[in-house]
């Protein structure tokens, strides 16, 4: 079945643009959404040096809202080293049993595979995510040394908001369909709706990363359950 993993970045940008409270309406948005079926978070971390501008959610605040009820992705788009991987863990003094998966960015590092080596390490599922314009070959490597759990493809441009979803996705997922073995798994990111959810399952996709459709879409369990039903 199709795992879909709400992106808390939709929700904190719907309660920013209504002028809410995010230290009172964020844990509220994740109850709900954990209420929906939901199995895992994805919580977005921006560098300014890799997109373009830096921002953060409040990681706090997410861990306590949590309460480990669900698992949480951290997709960190940023370059990337064994220190700032070390650093992110201590931020808050929040432990890194509690991060399930921590996606970075193979263009993000010179070493993609000591970098997931590392995550793998800190008792993390590693997941690697491929800009638009980074061919899946890429990989190869990785993959045949089954270095990482998750590959994630980027249907936009990373940190950049309201762009046109890239059609070429499709044939991208197939390509790494083919390259994956079954404990590989492959998520999409960006643009993401109900509309195109059931093509990129179909394609190759086994996770769908949602965040502005899945928070605005007013009923979260009425989502998940359609998008699920399309995809079975």
């Amino acid at each position: 079945m199709v795992e879909i993993v709400p992106s808390l970045l939709g929700a904190y940008d719907k309660i920013k643009s209504s002028g809410k409270m995010v230290e009172l309406k964020l844990p509220e948005e994740i109850d709900r959404a954990i209420a929906a079926g939901v199995e895992r978070l994805e919580v977005d971390l921006m560098r300014r040096k890799f997109v373009p501008n830096t921002r953060n959610l409040p990681l706090g605040l997410i861990f306590k809202a949590v309460k480990e009820r669900a698992k949480l992705d951290i997709h960190f788009m940023g370059y990337i080293n064994e220190q700032a991987i070390d650093n992110l863990m201590n931020i808050n003094g929040v432990p890194d049993r509690k991060i399930d998966t921590f996606s970075f960015h193979y263009e993000a590092t010179p070493d993609p595979r000591r970098i997931a080596m590392y995550i793998k390490e800190k008792g993390m599922n590693a997941s690697v995510a491929l800009n638009p314009w980074t061919p899946v070959s890429s990989l190869e490597d990785a993959l045949e040394e089954k270095l990482v759990d998750e590959v994630l493809v980027m249907s936009v441009c990373p940190g950049k908001g309201s762009q046109k979803f890239r059609e070429e996705t499709y044939r991208k997922l197939e390509r790494l369909k083919k390259m994956t073995g079954p404990n590989i798994r492959i998520k999409v990111d960006g643009g993401v709706n109900e509309e195109n959810a059931q093509g990129l399952y179909k394609s190759g996709a086994d996770i769908l990363v949602i965040g502005s459709a899945f928070f605005n879409s007013g009923d979260y369990k009425g989502f998940v359950d359609r998008i699920r039903n399309k995809c079975s």
